[in-house]
């Protein structure tokens, strides 16, 4: 559940990139995450002269040494590559380049392709028909008597959200443990994304984006050429029936999460775990924010954040309700960042003013060593009551991020919380001795380059417990049971 940064923004950058060639964040939406530092540029999906100017916004782009020369007048130079031929743009890119992009990737593999139909059609050909049997068995539990997917699929996605729920509720409450019941059968249907390119960019593929998002035909507008390619009307047909079983799913969970978890009970599957999972904590967001789970709910401890919340389960959140999953999203990255950025420094800024009355450095680091002692000691029971701790939740509870969430953890947990910071708790000194006091006739001891710091990396190893409850990723304990 603890990553370090670097692991923690490469988990979200799966999510955004994963959620971005779905069409579910837009460019926009990419580019400020990336300005906010939750995630970084990447060539590969954003790859652009333009757009190279990102990678100064991303926490390692400024360090980032730049190769090769480069000139004032670019933006010019790029305003008119309409009019200049495909070789010139080939002579500007290598101009204001860099041999090496710097995030990981090589600067030539690592760009997107700029695709048009036939590419797409190409990328296609028989990739569905190898899993068209499971879509058959799939929508056959919800339309009976079709001959194939595609025949079932249109008779499906023309259906009322009413009519879809009654009949996957039907099937559901049908299970009995079978090893692939219609819970399963519906789920792996759910879990397909084998229609994502993630290398493939251009004016078809912000079409097909609207497809893949899980537009109607009528909300298609100048994109609904693509649907002439058979290739995408069958893509059509497979997203919007994913779409209209995603809302279903979402009503059970938000209506009847006893059904739910029956049929998670009888018939598991990862996918149904997960998306169901980051849809109730979506809800519970919205609806009870900053509120401490219930005694049938909690935290599912067996399984890191980032591996229960992935890129696939934000994916069928987001057909179940793209508003209330995409806040919720967003909370996700932002407790992320600020976790490492500000939650461990809050209380050290305390620690500072607090020590900012003593004369000399000393006596900080005694102060510091002595409040240690007794804040990880088990048999002090008066820790709550200590001047420095008292000030540290005050902090905690008035600070304008993380407030709510200090407020509502229970005592047990902040004097948890209390121990796994102090315990982190370090400080670096350059030197110490002690000066002859002739007058007083005494040693006076000394230090010199004091300095007290978190150790962020054991911090964020410790501090399991309480990031669960900032992630409110809280689920039904029954769901559990089918894990």
């Amino acid at each position: 559940m603890a990553g370090d940064l670097t692991e923690d923004i490469q988990a979200m950058e799966r999510i955004a990139y994963h959620l971005y060639v779905r069409g579910f964040l837009s460019l926009i939406e990419i580019k400020g995450l990336i300005r906010d530092g939750c995630i970084t540029y990447q060539n590969r999906f954003l790859y652009d002269p333009l757009e190279r100017e990102w990678n100064i916004l991303s926490p390692s782009g400024g360090k980032r040494k730049r190769k090769g020369w480069e000139y004032d007048d670019w933006e010019k130079d790029y305003s008119s590559k309409n009019r200049v031929l495909s070789e010139f743009l080939e002579i500007f890119e290598a101009r204001t380049g860099e041999d090496d992009p710097g995030d990981g990737y090589s600067s030539g593999s690592a760009k997107p392709i700029v695709a048009d139909a036939a590419l797409l059609q190409k990328r296609f050909r028989g990739r569905l028909d190898k899993v068209g049997g499971m879509f058959d068995a799939a929508l056959g539990t919800v339309v009976s008597g079709k001959r194939g997917w595609r025949e079932a699929a249109r008779d499906f996605i023309h259906l009322e959200d009413d009519a879809i729920y009654n009949r996957v509720a039907n099937q559901v409450g049908k299970g009995k443990g079978k090893a692939k019941g219609a819970f399963g059968l519906l789920w792996e249907l759910l879990a397909y994304d084998g229609y994502v390119f993630e290398d493939l960019v251009g004016p078809v593929i912000s079409a097909y984006k609207r497809v893949l998002r899980g537009q109607q035909v009528e909300q298609l507008g100048d994109h609904k050429w693509i649907l002439t390619q058979p290739e995408m009307r069958d893509v059509y047909l497979l997203v919007q029936s994913q779409a209209g079983l995603a809302r279903a799913f979402g009503k059970m969970i938000a209506g009847d999460p006893e059904l739910f978890q029956r049929g998670l009970a009888t018939d598991f599957h990862s996918m149904a775990f997960r998306a169901g999972a980051v849809y109730n904590a979506s809800l519970r967001w919205r609806d009870r924010p900053h509120t401490l789970p219930t005694n049938g709910e909690g935290v599912p401890t067996w399984i890191d954040i980032f591996e229960l919340a992935t890129a696939g389960a934000f994916g069928v959140a987001f057909h179940m309700d793209d508003v209330t999953v995409r806040k919720y999203l967003m909370h996700v990255f932002r407790v992320t960042q600020e976790k490492h950025h500000s939650l461990a420094q809050l209380f050290l800024r305390v620690l500072y003013d607090h020590s900012a009355k003593f004369d000399r450095d000393i006596k900080k680091r005694d102060f510091l060593e002595d409040m240690r002692a007794r804040v990880l000691s088990d048999s002090d029971d008066t820790v709550a009551e200590l001047e420095i701790v008292k000030k540290q939740r005050d902090a905690g509870r008035s600070n304008s991020y993380w407030g709510p969430f200090f407020e509502t953890l229970p005592q047990p947990k902040w004097r948890q919380f209390m121990r796994t910071w102090w315990d982190a708790l370090g400080y670096d000194c350059d030197g110490e001795g002690a000066l002859w006091l002739a007058e007083e006739q005494r040693w006076s001891q000394r230090i010199i380059g004091y300095e007290a710091y978190v150790d962020t990396e054991q911090f964020q190893e410790s501090v399991d417990f309480a990031l669960g409850d900032f992630y409110a990723l809280y689920c039904p304990r029954d769901w559990e049971a089918g894990a």
